[in-house]
């Protein structure tokens, strides 16, 4: 009985519902989140030192899933072959509905168990070397990456072939403006406002997704101070 009321003062579960609540929301206002019951360490400490591992994993994400997203979507718009825009529709597709999960795996079991080129997981040591952090994050970074690489393919596409049937585009294009220079300079900044919403939206998306591959991967991140 002792320990059961010990616990129940360090939880603050020896109050009213509603006075334990007031002093946890005030404590949330002021940045006291409290302390964890399973490492007695305080919560702001440990989300923390764990902030930085998955903005690194997120940015990487990011970045590849931007160029990826964007070499497909700009071919997927450009190109007049059936079987080309066949193969990327289908692509797309099949990233978006792939889990992260099973990417993962497959990535691990082929790069890391099979070919041996990559750790199977985890973040690299602090010793500066930039190859070995990219070769840490560079599967879990990919893992992220398609799904959100193929919702911006998709957008950018849209967008895209929307801009090249603008009157002044067609105009640009029979005066003999050479096509490359009239998508780089006119087209794709025209078409880049609603897929710069989309990549914001997805940053979103990255964290949740972000749970299942740091899970796969042993990444020290963020999301697996959530699932512990």
């Amino acid at each position: 009985p002792e320990v059961v009321k010990q616990v129940e003062r360090d939880l603050g579960l020896d109050k009213p519902l509603p006075v334990s609540y007031w002093y946890w929301i005030s404590g949330l206002l002021r940045g006291e989140l409290g302390h964890s019951y399973i490492s007695r360490a305080p919560i702001a400490t440990l989300i923390g030192s764990r902030v930085l591992n998955s903005l690194e994993l997120m940015l990487a994400a990011m970045l590849l899933a931007i160029v990826i997203g964007f070499t497909m979507g700009g071919m997927a718009a450009l190109t007049k072959s059936g079987r080309l825009q066949l193969a990327l529709t289908g692509l797309n597709a099949f990233m978006i509905s792939i889990p992260p999960f099973v990417t993962g795996l497959v990535l691990i079991l082929v790069l890391s168990v099979s070919l041996k080129l990559l750790p199977t997981g985890g973040q690299a040591q602090d010793t500066g070397e930039l190859w070995d952090a990219i070769k840490h994050v560079l599967m879990p970074a990919v893992t992220l990456a398609i799904p959100t690489a193929a919702v911006i393919a998709r957008f950018l596409q849209t967008s895209l072939r929307q801009t090249l049937r603008e009157d002044y585009i067609r105009t640009a294009i029979a005066k003999g403006v050479p096509l490359r220079r009239v998508v780089l300079r006119h087209a794709m900044p025209a078409a880049l406002a609603p897929v710069a919403t989309i990549v914001g939206i997805q940053m979103g998306q990255l964290l949740g997704g972000a749970v299942i591959v740091e899970a796969v991967f042993g990444w020290p991140g963020l999301a697996r101070v959530l699932i512990e």
